[in-house]
């Protein structure tokens, strides 16, 4: 893998009150026009809000897709806007209701928006998922953190903000620290979607989890997180080139896997699929699904499902309009169903502390790579290289 460099070098914290403008990648959706770099002026501060310069941040497979093809009717954001995820920042300014954020703090900014008085049901993933509830997902973008981390500067809620040990993370390894820059800190977006997916099943280490499809990149971060957690892996999946390559990079990794994942493809016949799986491994404790759309049609889902011991576990994140249960084997069994969308806020928290204890690493050495970074005016070379993105650990990132 060729490793693409193309970054600026990062700005020092800098007051935003003396340099009043900054750049950013601007989509505007009425007229829709492609997406422009433009130097806008720096965005004040609200109530429960705080400014963050942007160190690093990742763009996605998807991420050509939303932007150069966005559509405005499945949006919340009617105005123009600034696109975005998650991102690794330091704080720029912080108001006076902050308690824990000062200014050249180091952050995890999490992308995933909720309403403040309604969690569960106001959601939005920034900037282009319109969320549970439009309505209320359209009121949430323009209360003032419609605009994501595409930007030099952005304006953040208090609690998508979250402190990391940056001794700790960016360190001398002569001081214990892992020397991770920004740019592979990102990887925490990677991570924190199917990590939610698995915790909202307590997967505990020891335990044996499915997961399906494990060649996908956000099953292959799944695999990835499983190991960190403690937990044996059982990679499924209908290519089996693609699992014994899963399996030859995972084992060698650095995170102590070797031995704890194994991998099995799908025979597309359902009474077959659930005897291979229990014939080779046992019954499975947990299952993952985080299927994306257009595997609908799949029998796996209700093999994995038959293949789990009794009081077993699934969790639900795939991309499906209807599912086959098999309710009589799910009654019996007591097996738990749990739907479950993104990640909550004590997953950010148990995540962050996994990789600032090293249970999971973020390297070349243990398998996450950063195959390109970018700087924001590079915006179509960055869409491109991330749209091509296949590999287990890849990821694109725009650097500042």
């Amino acid at each position: 893998m060729v490793h693409l460099t193309m970054s600026h070098q990062h700005p020092s914290i800098s007051d935003t009150r003396v340099h009043p403008t900054h750049h950013a990648l601007i989509l505007r959706p009425a007229p829709f026009t492609k997406p422009q770099v433009e130097e806008i002026p720096i965005p004040s501060l609200l109530p429960g809000s705080v400014l963050l310069r942007s160190l690093a941040t990742p763009l996605h497979s998807y991420s050509k897709l939303c932007l150069e093809f966005y559509n405005p009717a499945r949006s919340p954001h009617q105005k123009p806007f600034i696109p975005g995820s998650s991102a690794i920042a330091r704080v720029s300014r912080v108001g006076d209701d902050a308690t824990i954020l000062e200014v050249g703090q180091l952050v995890l900014f999490d992308s995933v928006m909720k309403g403040r008085d309604s969690p569960e049901t106001v959601r939005f993933a920034n900037p282009v998922c319109r969320g549970f509830d439009l309505h209320n997902s359209e009121l949430l973008a323009s209360s003032g953190f419609a605009d994501g981390s595409y930007a030099e500067v952005m304006r953040a809620p208090l609690e998508n903000c979250y402190p990391l040990d940056e001794a700790k993370l960016m360190g001398d390894p002569r001081q214990w620290g892992f020397a991770y820059t920004p740019e592979q800190l990102c990887a925490f977006a990677t991570f924190l979607r199917p990590f939610g997916g698995l915790s909202s099943i307590d997967v505990k280490p020891g335990e044996t989890v499915l997961i399906s499809p494990a060649t996908s990149p956000n099953g292959a971060a799944a695999c990835m997180v499983a190991l960190a957690m403690g937990a044996n892996v059982v990679a499924w999946s209908h290519d089996g080139a693609k699992l014994v390559h899963l399996n030859h990079i995972l084992s060698q990794t650095h995170n102590g896997s070797c031995g704890r994942i194994s991998t099995i493809t799908w025979t597309g016949n359902c009474t077959n699929d659930t005897r291979n799986i229990i014939k080779r491994f046992g019954p499975m404790d947990a299952f993952l699904d985080i299927s994306p759309s257009g595997t609908g049609e799949s029998f796996h889902l209700k093999s994995g499902i038959m293949s789990l011991r009794p009081e077993g576990r699934v969790s639900l994140m795939g991309a499906y309009e209807t599912l086959e249960i098999p309710n009589l084997f799910v009654t019996r069994c007591n097996i738990t169903l749990k739907g479950n969308w993104m990640y909550e806020r004590n997953d950010i928290l148990a995540l962050i502390k996994m990789v600032e204890k090293g249970n999971l690493r973020l390297k070349e050495a243990d398998r996450y790579y950063v195959v390109g970074e970018f700087g924001l005016h590079q915006w179509r070379e960055a869409l491109t290289a991330a749209n091509q993105l296949t590999g287990i650990g890849e990821s694109v990132v725009f650097s500042f």
